[in-house]
This record gives C-alpha cells, structure tokens and sequence, in this order.
C-alpha cells in the first residue's frame, strides 16, 4: 500500500548540500512539490515537509520548534510511495 503524500507530515535534519539533494530527488520523484527559489541551498540545515510541499529550514531552532515528526536522511531515502 502507497503512502498518500498529502498527509504527510515530518521534517528531516541534513548535514550537507548533498543529502539535501538525495533527500529532494527522492521525494520529488514521489510527487511532492519542491519550489525552485534562490536561498543559498548550502545554508539549509532541514527540510520540512507536509502536503506533498517540501520547505527548507535555515536554523536550527526550525527544527526542533517544529511538531512534526522527525527522520533521518537514510529513513527517508528508504521510504516507498
């Protein structure tokens, strides 16, 4: 059974530019939006996700300020939709 996108709801810490885009690629070939913009992508420390919308965080207190649940690069590289 796939996971339905639009109730999900979590956040995710990352490390480096490239989990960020591990993570990104990941959930966008899932189907979940990721808006281009131009942040410094080398200074995002999370993302946070819910209703198929993925957000990135730039401080550290967005994270754990954040009620939703948490994963790990490797848990959401290994989750199938």
């Amino acid at each position: 059974m796939s996971k339905d996108i639009f109730n999900m709801y979590f956040k995710v810490k990352i490390s480096n530019n490239e989990e960020r885009e591990k993570v990104v690629n990941h959930l966008r070939e899932a189907g979940f939006y990721y808006p281009d913009d131009d942040i410094d992508k080398n200074e995002v420390v999370g993302l946070l996700v819910g209703n198929a919308y993925i957000g990135e965080m730039l401080f550290d207190y967005s994270i754990d300020d954040s009620p939703s649940e948490e994963y790990t690069v490797e848990e959401v590289l290994n989750m199938i939709f």
